[in-house]
C-alpha cells in the first residue's frame, strides 16, 4: 500500500466539520465501511479534506437540484473539460482554489487562492491549515460518484443536509461509508479493482501549477460557476512592483586569497537575477532578529535558473563558489571527501577515477593487487592498500592519500557550494550524513583525525529538479535544517521569451515567441498523455534557438532539439510534431 499525498498522516489530524466532529463508538466504525473495504480490521475513518469536498459538493447538487443559477460565489463548482479532465473551484477565504483531475494520467493540476480584486493566484503547496486538499477531492467527485455505492450514499448524505443533519447517526453512517469509500479507491487499489482511482505521484505536496488560461468554450458541462477561468491578469489591474537587485552584498569583511578570488563567479551581463536570489541574500546577510541563516534549498522543475541562481548569489555575497554532483551511487563518504590513488591526482591513473571525480573503485582495487572484481567497494580498496601497507615486505605499494570534497573544502574555508541533485541517491540516509555539519558551529572529525569545525560564512545551497524520473523525497531531517526552501516556478512566456534573446543574441523576438508557445504546448502535451521518458524546458528551447540561428530553419532544428529531448519514441514524437510545433512553424520546401 502506498499513500498518495490527499492521504498523508498530517491531514488526518485536520479539524473536522460539524456535526462530524464528535467521537464515534468502535463499533459503528466496523460496521459503517465501504464494500471495498477488504482488510484486516474492518474499520472506516473520517478525513476532513475529503470530508469539505463531499459537504461542498452536496450543497452545490442540492442548489442545482432546486433551480440554482450557479452564480452564488459562496458556492463551490464543478465542471468536465473538452480534453475529458474534471475542473473544480472552492471558494476559500483569501479567493478561490482551483484543481483539474485528469483521469487518462492520474496527475492532479492546481492553483491555490485566486482573487478577481487583484488577478493573483499562487502554486498549490499540500500544508496544513492553508491547502489541505479539499479542493483536489472535489475535482474528483465527479469520478467517485460514477460508482454505484457512492452515488447511493451521496443521496442519503444530501437528504440528511438538506434537513440540517436532523438525523445524526445516518449524517454519520452515511459520511462514513462515503469517506471509507474514497479512500479505498485511492489507497487500496488491490481491494478496489475497477473502481480505483488512480493518482499520479508529486514531490513533497508541490502540484503542477493548473493553467487557468482555458477558454468557456472548452467547458462541457457544470454545475455553478467556474469564474477563474479564461483569465490573463491586465497589466492595468495588477503590475509586479519594480525589482532592483543588489549586486553587492559582501558577507563578511575577511580578504579573499588570489585563489579563492578566482572562485567568486563572475555573471553574463545577460543575465537577470530573479527576486529569489535577492531573497536568499538578504536572509545570508541576517539581522538582529535572525542571525546566522547559511542553509538553502533552492527547489523546481529542470531549466528554470536554479544552478545559475545558486552561482549569483555567490557573486553577490563575494564568496568562492565550489559544487558537488550527487549521483545516485553517491556515498556518505563521498560527501566529506575519499582515499584516491595518488598518481590518479597527477594524471597517472586516470581509470581509477570516475566521472564524478571519485576513486573508481574495481580499477583502484585492480591497480594494487592485479585482480579485477566489479563488485569491490572504496572501502575494501582502503583496506586492501592498508593490508599491502602493514605487510609489503619490500614490495612497492601504490601511495593512496585523503582528498576533501568541495563540500568539505566550503565547510572549512568559508565559501558557498552549491549540492546539485540531492534527490537523485538511490540510498536513503546518505545525505542525513551531512546533519552535523549543516548545524550552526557544529564540526566533524576526518579518517586522519583531523577535526574540521564549520566556517561562520560557509554558505551551503541544496538544488534539486522535481520533474526528474528517478529523484526521491529528501530525507525531513535534512528539510528541517534548511533555513530557507524557495521554489522555482516555470517562468511565464515573457520571461522565457527574454532570457532565451539574452542567452543566445538572437533578435528575433516574433520567432522566439512562438518557439516559447511550442515549448508550453509540448509540456502540456506530455502531461496530458504521459509521455514522461524525456524534457522540455528552458534549457531546450534555448539549444533550439541557438541552433535556428545557425540553421536558418526553426523546425528543422526543433527537430533535433524540443522534439528529440521531449521523447525518444518514434510515436511520440509524431504526436509532438502535429500537436505542437506545425502549429507554429511549417517544413521548409
Amino acid at each position: 500500500m502506498k499513500k498518495h499525498l490527499v492521504y498523508t498522516d498530517w491531514t488526518f489530524g485536520e479539524k473536522m466539520p460539524e456535526p462530524f466532529n464528535v467521537p464515534v463508538p468502535m463499533e459503528n466504525r466496523t460496521k459503517w465501511i465501504s464494500r471495498y473495504n477488504n482488510g484486516p480490521g474492518h474499520r472506516s475513518t473520517l478525513h476532513s479534506p475529503s470530508l469539505r469536498a463531499l459537504m461542498a459538493y452536496a450543497r452545490l447538487q442540492l442548489s442545482a437540484e432546486r433551480g440554482g443559477d450557479g452564480g452564488n460565489s459562496d458556492l463551490a463548482a464543478v465542471g468536465k473539460l473538452q480534453d475529458g479532465r474534471t475542473i473544480a473551484e472552492l471558494p476559500v477565504f483569501f479567493g478561490r482554489d482551483t484543481a483539474a483531475y485528469n483521469r487518462g494520467t492520474g496527475y492532479l493540476e492546481a492553483v491555490r487562492g485566486f482573487n478577481e480584486s487583484t488577478w493573483k493566484s499562487f502554486q498549490y503547496l499540500m500544508w496544513s491549515n492553508t491547502s489541505s486538499g479539499a479542493v483536489l477531492f472535489l475535482a474528483l467527485m465527479p469520478v467517485f460518484a460514477e460508482d454505484e455505492e457512492f452515488a447511493r450514499y451521496l443521496e442519503i448524505f444530501k437528504a440528511q443536509m438538506d434537513t440540517n443533519w436532523r438525523d445524526r447517526e445516518e449524517s454519520l453512517r452515511a459520511a462514513f461509508v462515503l469517506s471509507d469509500n474514497m479512500y479505498r479507491r485511492i489507497v487500496h487499489p488491490e481491494s478496489a479493482g475497477k473502481a480505483t482511482i488512480p493518482l499520479a505521484d508529486v514531490k513533497r505536496g508541490l502540484l503542477p501549477v493548473l493553467d487557468l488560461d482555458i477558454p468557456p468554450d472548452n467547458v462541457v458541462s457544470v454545475t455553478g460557476k467556474l469564474s477563474t477561468l479564461g483569465h490573463n491578469p491586465p497589466s492595468y489591474l495588477w503590475t509586479p512592483p519594480p525589482f532592483q537587485f543588489r549586486k553587492q552584498y559582501h558577507l563578511g569583511s575577511r580578504v579573499l586569497s588570489e585563489e579563492e578570488q578566482d572562485r567568486v563567479p563572475e555573471m553574463p551581463e545577460w543575465y537577470l537575477p530573479p527576486r529569489e536570489v535577492d531573497l536568499v541574500c538578504t536572509h545570508a546577510m541576517g539581522s538582529d532578529q535572525v542571525p546566522g541563516m547559511r542553509n538553502f534549498m533552492l527547489r523546481g522543475p529542470s531549466g528554470t535558473g536554479k544552478t545559475m541562481a545558486a552561482r549569483m548569489i555567490a557573486a553577490a555575497l563575494h564568496l568562492p563558489y565550489v559544487c558537488f554532483t550527487c549521483s545516485a551511487t553517491t556515498e556518505v563518504g563521498d560527501l566529506i571527501g575519499q582515499f584516491v590513488p595518488a598518481d590518479a591526482l597527477q594524471g597517472g591513473s586516470a581509470r581509477t577515477m570516475d566521472s564524478f571525480g571519485r576513486m573508481n573503485a574495481p580499477a583502484a582495487y585492480f591497480q594494487l593487487t592485479g585482480e579485477y572484481d566489479a563488485a569491490k567497494t572504496r572501502g575494501d580498496v582502503v583496506r586492501k592498500w592498508m593490508e599491502l601497507s602493514v605487510a609489503r615486505n619490500g614490495m612497492a605499494v601504490p601511495e593512496i592519500t585523503y582528498v576533501e570534497s568541495p563540500i568539505l573544502q566550503a565547510f572549512r574555508n568559508g565559501w558557498l557550494v552549491e549540492i546539485q541533485e540531492p534527490s537523485s541517491i538511490s540510498q536513503p540516509g546518505v545525505l542525513v550524513g551531512l546533519n552535523g555539519l549543516l548545524d550552526g558551529g557544529s564540526a566533524i572529525t576526518l579518517p586522519d583525525g583531523q577535526r574540521i569545525q564549520r566556517h561562520p560564512d560557509c554558505i551551503v545551497i541544496l538544488t534539486t529538479n522535481t520533474d526528474y524520473a528517478g529523484t526521491r523525497e529528501i530525507n525531513e531531517s535534512v528539510l528541517s535544517r534548511m533555513n530557507l526552501i524557495v521554489d522555482f516556478p516555470e517562468p511565464d512566456a515573457d520571461t522565457m521569451t527574454q532570457r532565451t534573446m539574452r542567452v543566445t543574441g538572437c533578435a528575433d523576438e516574433e520567432m522566439v515567441r512562438r518557439m516559447v508557445t511550442v515549448v508550453r504546448d509540448i509540456q502540456a502535451y506530455c502531461r496530458s498523455q504521459s509521455i514522461l521518458d524525456g524534457s522540455c524546458g528552458m534549457r531546450e528551447l534555448i539549444a533550439w534557438a541557438a541552433s535556428a540561428m545557425v540553421t536558418g530553419d526553426p523546425y528543422r532544428s526543433a527537430l533535433y532539439t524540443v522534439i528529440a529531448s521531449a521523447t525518444e519514441e518514434p510515436e511520440g514524437q509524431a504526436e509532438l510534431i502535429t500537436a505542437c510545433l506545425e502549429r507554429q512553424f511549417t517544413v521548409s520546401v
